[in-house]
């Protein structure tokens, strides 16, 4: 991980840069591996690089969207196919009607890598379902 966080921040030091990078490369992955499979080989591999600048809570968001968009997405969208059988409608009809989705759940992940509404100052612990 020291390794591949070295050659992270040789490209650049701009933590927009190395998180747009991380989600096309989340993205990518996404087409043809399930999210579990990402999450246990990326979260090892760049929290410790990104811990600095995004709290966990927000890397777990950033890699989970950039996941599903992946998943939605042909050749291999994993999610595509499971709607398919679900629907019995055609693949080229369903890529059509998800656009409009993708494009939403693309404008939000632009968001949470420019915003970081998440960022939380230490010592702040969430508790849910707590009253």
């Amino acid at each position: 991980p020291q390794l591949i966080g070295s050659v992270i921040l040789g490209i650049t030091g701009n933590v927009h840069v190395i998180l747009i990078l991380f989600v096309l490369l989340c993205f990518v992955t996404g087409t043809f591996l399930e999210t579990a499979s990402q999450v246990l080989i990326y979260t090892p591999l760049f929290l410790p690089t990104l811990k600095g600048w995004v709290q966990p809570l927000h890397f777990g968001i950033l890699l989970t969207v950039g996941t599903m968009l992946g998943m939605m997405t042909p050749p291999v969208g994993i999610n595509l196919f499971v709607a398919q059988g679900i629907s019995g409608a055609k693949i080229s009809k369903m890529t059509k009607a998800i656009l409009p989705f993708l494009f939403v759940m693309l404008f939000v992940q632009i968001l949470f890598v420019f915003f970081r509404a998440f960022d939380l100052p230490s010592g702040i612990v969430l508790k849910v379902g707590q009253d």
